[in-house]
């Protein structure tokens, strides 16, 4: 189960949820924080890949997300 951040938790540096955590091991299934796609970035840049009034990813956000999920499920075929 991959959590998709938003940008408020990615500005205020918050875990993922407990909650999220623990559906994911209900269902029997990895728990992959979906804000490790954004590491290393600064407040600025983190805004930079999202709307400026909503909450949705721009397209450089999206590009860069997709790239992280698109490498785990790479290494979860390779197992």
């Amino acid at each position: 189960m991959i959590a998709v951040p938003s940008k408020d938790r990615l500005l205020d540096r918050l875990p993922a949820s407990e909650e999220a955590r623990a559906f994911a091991e209900f269902l029997g299934a990895e728990f992959v924080d979906g804000a490790d796609a954004f590491d290393g970035l600064s407040a600025s840049d983190v805004r930079d890949h999202w709307l400026r009034y909503d909450g949705h990813w721009a397209q450089s956000g999206s590009d860069r997300f997709a790239k992280h999920v698109s490498e785990i499920i790479t290494e979860w075929a390779d197992r």
